[in-house]
């Protein structure tokens, strides 16, 4: 019997409200060839009735126990037989395209080992609530290095908008069960640190649903989430000595994007505390202008992060332009409009070209919506 040339797999636990929707988007793909194995995770709900609603159109492989997506995973690809692996989380979807477009891609380009589209953000209803990304944006950063990009940049790939050839599999392991979260981030990295290529494209593929369960933060298993893989990965001789320089930047970035996550969900106790978990590690981290660029974007929307942008400006006088210009729509914010116009001063004295030419844009638009007479800018 031939074998089919994608292999979906989908793990599921207690998600008889979207486990439906799931297979139904992957049974509408406008590519044909593929199988798909699902793995019950010991569901208690009315997810097995569903599964077998299906038929012979699934492979359902149904645990005593529960096992957690590591495991599950694991266990779908001991038995797939795909040429490539496409992973597809139980409560999210594909575009009807999506394996149409990976396929596509990779059969195109033979140096390339993993493809990853666009995705969107739903709601419980299947709604739209964010719209499509673009991961074309790293694609400079990852061509460099994918796997510097991955330690710096966290996780940015979405494991149910990516398409893989078994052959990284096959070199680098499964998914590390010891794992309890960031599993994917994990082995995402042993493949880039491999050596196999990604490719980052702005075509949509799937639709990542947000609901009350995957919405719910908690602050400290994330962070021993984080803790677990990097120190798994400096622990790698060759590779610390390869990362020597982004040891500190990894954990401080990790940090600002759990602080961001936190904040979102108006735990504003661990937002603060994951700044200044990061604050303390940036003057024992290399100087990075990029990074250093990055951490100020990222401070920016969160609150009562004034003190380490200070600090950036100050050790790294490279970013003082975007620290004025930051600072400058913070007062524009306030409606402090004459410290707004002083920080543009210094905008101006800087030289920061396009910079300096967007914040006199934004600070006269500013000035004559609220029609204030009474602040003046002068640029020489």
């Amino acid at each position: 019997m031939r074998s089919p040339t994608v292999s979906v797999i989908i793990p599921v636990y207690n998600q008889a409200q979207f486990i439906g929707q799931t297979i139904d988007s992957v049974l509408a793909q406008t590519f044909s060839d593929y199988e798909i194995i699902v793995v019950d995770d010991a569901s208690t709900d009315n997810t097995a009735k569903i599964l077998a609603g299906y038929g012979d159109c699934l492979r359902v492989i149904t645990l005593k126990t529960n096992t957690g997506p590591a495991i599950t995973r694991n266990i779908a690809l001991g038995v797939a037989q795909g040429e490539f692996i496409a992973f597809l989380d139980s409560d999210d979807m594909w575009y009807l395209r999506r394996l149409d477009i990976t396929v596509s891609y990779l059969r195109k380009n033979l140096n390339v080992d993993l493809v990853c589209g666009a995705w969107d953000h739903i709601d419980e209803a299947g709604r739209t609530i964010e719209k499509l990304n673009q991961p074309s944006n790293y694609q400079p950063q990852v061509d460099i290095d994918f796997l510097r990009t991955l330690v710096v940049r966290g996780n940015l790939l979405a494991t149910s908008a990516l398409l893989i050839r078994r052959k990284c599999f096959e070199c680098c392991g499964l998914f590390d069960t010891n794992l309890k979260r960031s599993m994917d981030w994990d082995l995402w990295l042993r493949m880039a640190a491999h050596g196999h290529k990604i490719a980052m494209i702005d075509q949509p593929v799937s639709r990542y649903r947000r609901h009350q369960t995957n919405l719910t933060l908690n602050p400290q298993r994330m962070e021993e989430a984080t803790r677990q893989v990097l120190v798994k990965l400096f622990s790698n001789d060759q590779l610390a000595v390869r990362l020597a320089d982004l040891q500190e930047h990894a954990y401080i970035d990790s940090w600002l994007r759990l602080a961001g996550l936190a904040h979102e969900a108006g735990l504003e106790k661990d937002t603060h505390r994951f700044i200044q978990m990061a604050r303390e590690l940036y003057p024992k981290a290399v100087p990075n202008y990029a990074l250093s660029f990055n951490y100020l974007e990222k401070l920016f929307l969160l609150p009562a992060a004034e003190e380490f942008m200070l600090m950036i400006a100050t050790a790294m006088p490279e970013v003082r332009p975007l620290y004025s210009w930051m600072m400058m729509r913070r007062y524009l914010q306030k409606g402090d409009y004459k410290s707004a116009s002083l920080k543009l001063c210094k905008l101006a004295a800087s030289r920061p070209g396009w910079l300096l030419e967007k914040a006199t844009r934004r600070i006269r638009r500013e000035l004559v919506l609220v029609r204030n007479k009474s602040v003046s800018i002068r640029l020489n």
